[in-house]
């Protein structure tokens, strides 16, 4: 009997919807144009001071940078022109030292101001700066924040965030607004680390009903299951969870999908059928691949081959059809086998080689696998490591080829030499981790086709038994009567032409009566 395995769940660190950035500086605590605190001018160690002039200073380190500086930023910033306000509040950064009154404000600022240009990476570097220095107590909640709603849009380094800012600051008191957020990254970088003692010592103190403590209650769950093997706490936390409409979306349907796999694994296939109808998309969203076939599945295990052979058709559709499902084809041929329909299920097996054969050759002749475009798309789909490592370097090559539209404006500042500065390196770490995490994926993507391809020899083997073997016509009947359905009287049909609609993927029904009877006469 074919199952499928539950998978680790992979998105359990989707944040929350922070509010939006405070509209004035009074609003934000952040000092306003009008009523700027004075900074201090002096530089640091590093800096020239004024009696050396521009000949002791490097050749883009600006010299004489005072409290106006980070005044006219300020103004800029606030006036809605982050092009300008960015450089003066990197000059102001560079040219002050880092006890100067406005030094953590104009970081944060800056910070702001390159995500709205869309250097986040960069925005994510000035938080941290903010953040792990703890040096202005006004301004870390603010920080806090900001990095929480950042990370919420977009992919981000977790080294960064998680572990060096979040987890590996002791932030002291720390504001309700931001609590849950630094509590549940410090629980996962613990729980990562094998802490679990203190993990769920974080886990414990967030907020009832939050939509950190939702996150908390799966990660839990799924560790009853996978490390304490208890799947009877497990299963009984997950459906709780997937009913609690005060847990965000997400957490309800990574709680549902697992709740569907268990059910199916344990031979429940219509309580399997009731979670995965249960999983909300949004309004016209395309779904998930991978949850069409798991449902497909759950369809011909309970004996309904029209539906299970209608969301196949739909996995055809061009949301889908770069996506790696290996067991589709053995799935379709399965069930054009017990319908006999002996010719379609031949093709269906054999579409699987069509499809996955240059893979399948390079595997066995152990190749570079990194060489096979469908092979490397698959390792970046099935693992989420490889995944979010591929996003960020898609993310950091985009950033950084991004620099080149500011860089006449930035250079004076040596804020242009600063952003190539950080994206290089950057982008070097992450395509590292990147080809570390792909190594790992392509060995999965790899086994995962050569065990499909196992199963569709067999099944071809056994098709061709079927189109010469003789059974008796009182069993191909009763089989053709169990299986084959009907269309229901009120349903509207139409013919298929090729067209794909969101909206109705899920409903496509494929009509295909059985041919056992037909087969047995004409033994």
């Amino acid at each position: 009997m074919r199952t499928l395995s539950l998978a680790m769940l992979s998105a359990l660190l989707l944040a929350a919807a922070p509010g939006s950035e405070p509209a004035s500086a009074e609003k934000s605590g952040a000092p306003s144009p009008e009523a700027v605190v004075p900074a201090a001018a002096a530089a640091d160690d590093s800096a020239p001071s004024a009696a050396e002039g521009k000949e002791g200073a490097q050749e883009d380190e600006p010299v004489g940078v005072g409290p106006e500086t980070f005044d006219e930023a300020l103004e800029l910033h606030y006036g809605g022109t982050p092009r300008e306000a960015a450089p003066l509040f990197f000059q102001y950064v560079r040219g002050s030292a880092r006890t100067a009154d406005n030094y953590e404000w104009a970081q944060y600022f800056l910070g702001n101001d390159l995500a709205q240009l869309g250097f986040t990476h960069a925005a994510f570097n000035f938080y941290a700066e903010v953040a792990k220095t703890r040096s202005r107590a006004e301004v870390l909640p603010v920080v806090l924040g900001a990095l929480e709603k950042l990370s919420a849009r977009t992919v981000y380094d977790a080294e960064l965030v998680e572990r060096e800012v979040l987890g590996g600051t002791d932030f002291g008191f720390v504001p309700a607004s931001v609590r849950d957020y630094v509590r549940f990254h410090k629980g996962m970088v613990d729980y990562r680390n094998g802490h679990l003692r203190w993990a769920w010592g974080h886990f414990d103190k967030l907020e009832q009903g939050s939509g950190y403590h939702a996150r908390a209650r799966l990660v839990r769950a799924v560790h009853k299951l996978e490390k304490e093997n208890a799947p009877e706490p497990a299963l009984a936390e997950l459906e709780a969870l997937s009913a609690d409409e005060k847990a965000p979306r997400e957490v309800r349907n990574d709680a549902r999908v697992a709740v569907a796999r268990l059910r199916f694994e344990r031979g429940e296939y219509k309580k399997a059928h009731v979670a995965y109808d249960a999983v909300e998309l949004p309004e016209l969203d395309p779904g998930r691949g991978q949850l069409y076939l798991e449902k497909a599945w759950t369809y011909y295990r309970m004996g309904e081959a029209s539906q299970a052979m209608g969301l196949l058709l739909a996995l055809d559709a061009p949301s889908f059809r770069e996506l790696f499902l290996p067991e589709k084809y053995v799935l379709a041929s399965l069930i054009y086998k017990d319908r006999c329909h002996y010719l379609p299920a031949k093709r269906a097996a054999r579409g699987f080689t069509r499809r996955y054969g240059p893979a399948l050759r390079l595997v066995r002749e152990r190749g570079d696998l990194k060489s096979d475009e469908r092979l490397l798309a698959a390792a970046l789909q099935i693992e989420p490591a490889s995944r979010r490592a591929g996003e960020l370097v898609a993310r950091l090559e985009l950033e950084r080829d991004l620099i080149d539209a500011y860089a006449s404006r930035f250079e004076a500042s040596g804020l242009t030499r600063r952003l190539r500065q950080l994206y290089e390196r950057a982008l070097a770490e992450a395509i590292r981790q990147r080809e570390i995490a792909l190594e790992h994926a392509l060995a999965a993507a790899a086994d995962r086709l050569l065990r499909e391809e196992e199963q569709v020899r067999l099944l071809d083997y056994e098709i061709g038994l079927d189109l010469y073997k003789r059974v008796k016509k009182g069993a191909l009947l009763a089989e053709a009567q169990a299986i084959d359905l009907a269309a229901d009287e009120d349903a509207v049909v139409y013919p298929f032409d090729g067209e794909y609609w969101n909206d109705e993927l899920m409903d496509f029904r494929l009509d295909l009566p059985s041919r056992c009877a037909a087969a047995e006469g004409d033994r």
